[in-house]
């Protein structure tokens, strides 16, 4: 028995950086998560501009669970850059996207993110299980999204 999971985590922060600078910062993918996503077993490009994320193990209450997915992305000018998940249909994905915003002399920086998921567990825990991961999950992306700010 399974059931699927949906996370969302938001954070902003100011940067005193040009929109432009922020940007090329953010899509050098290797250093800008690779480097400051301190909960990443792993991070690779792959073929065709494809990465594949491995988190390390969380593990909780006797259950030990994997989160890993494949991503593209796709930068819109100096304004957005999507996190696009290769394979909608597998048991874990990952959407998301980077707005930034010209703000005081600097970037207004807005990280929006979605991660879907199938847990391995009895249905009847979802209740119980689904805000666990939700501020387990909110924690991985908060301490990234501070990495982050502070590397800008």
């Amino acid at each position: 028995m399974a059931f699927s999971v949906t996370i969302t985590c938001s954070e902003s922060f100011h940067s005193s950086c040009t929109p432009e600078k922020t940007m090329l910062f953010l899509t050098q993918y290797n250093t800008s998560i690779g480097k400051y996503f301190d909960s990443l077993e792993s991070f690779s490009k792959s073929k065709d501009d494809t990465y594949h994320w491995k988190f390390k193990t969380l593990s909780y209450g006797g259950s030990e669970f994997n989160i890993q997915f494949l991503t593209t992305f796709e930068s819109k000018g100096n304004e957005t850059l999507l996190i696009i998940p290769v394979d909608k249909n597998s048991k874990m994905n990952l959407t998301g996207r980077w707005d930034l915003l010209p703000d005081k002399g600097g970037t207004l920086v807005r990280f929006n993110v979605t991660l879907v998921g199938e847990l391995p567990l009895p249905s009847f825990t979802k209740s119980f299980v689904t805000p666990l991961a939700q501020r387990e999950v909110s924690k991985i992306f908060s301490r990234y999204i501070t990495n982050v700010s502070k590397a800008i």
